[in-house]
């Protein structure tokens, strides 16, 4: 209110109103862009240890949602795990987010800060990452195109549907209770059965419904089988 030169809340709900882009910047000011590669480093061990391996044996090309994905550091995490788990397969990874600023910066995967690899290992550092502009850090082209980006709300449009594995990490612990209930049901519907829904390590879904879901480890669960 204090940017857009005004003081009372009903003459910024009618600015809000009245010009789409103010509530772009709004939109902006309110979306938390925080991430690293292989955040919570204990969880994607699982994930490329249990996780994976068991999905790669039912299915060889697999469908992988990252939904909530910020600037890129989290769907391209994934790219580096199955690079090097099935380098010549050619998976379907989703990666979507509502800040088109934080796509474009995903898209472009050439400004990666050293906080952001502090988790990746030296050597894929050096076989994966160019440097570019100083202390800035540059994904390989090659692995920037296996990522398809695009704009998707959540909570009000439909997901694409038969994903093998969802990751929705960090995303939730700002919803309300009703808004929870409303995106743990949308990434239950994107899910085939037999799936795996990943989570922060923060985030488990307690006071939440979890019919047609097993709790695998910390973060993960999994879609029933025979559950549509």
């Amino acid at each position: 209110m204090l940017r857009s030169g005004v003081s009372r809340l009903d003459d910024f709900l009618r600015l809000l109103d009245r010009e789409p882009g103010r509530r772009r910047d709004l939109q902006r000011c309110l979306t938390v862009a925080v991430s690293e590669f292989f955040r919570t480093p204990q969880q994607f061990d699982h994930l490329a240890t249990h996780i994976l391996p068991r999905l790669l044996r039912e299915r060889g090309r697999l469908r992988i949602w990252s939904a909530g994905c910020s600037y890129g550091p989290e769907p391209y995490s994934l790219v580096l795990l199955l690079q090097q788990m099935t380098p010549e397969r050619p998976h379907y990874l989703l990666a979507t987010d509502i800040d088109e600023g934080a796509l474009a910066k995903a898209r472009a995967a050439d400004a990666f800060t050293e906080r952001d690899l502090r988790n990746v290992a030296p050597q894929w550092r050096g076989e994966h990452f160019m440097s570019g502009r100083p202390s800035k850090h540059a994904l390989h082209p090659r692995l920037r195109s296996r990522v398809t980006f695009r704009r998707h709300d959540l909570l009000d449009e439909p997901p694409e549907a038969d994903f093998d594995l969802v990751v929705c990490r960090n995303v939730m612990m700002y919803f309300t209770a009703h808004a929870k209930l409303q995106l743990f049901e949308n990434l239950h519907r994107a899910l085939r059965p037999g799936g795996y829904l990943f989570v922060g390590d923060a985030e488990m879904l307690n006071g939440l419904p979890e019919a047609g879901f097993s709790r695998d480890a910390v973060g993960f669960y999994r879609k029933e089988m025979g559950v549509s």
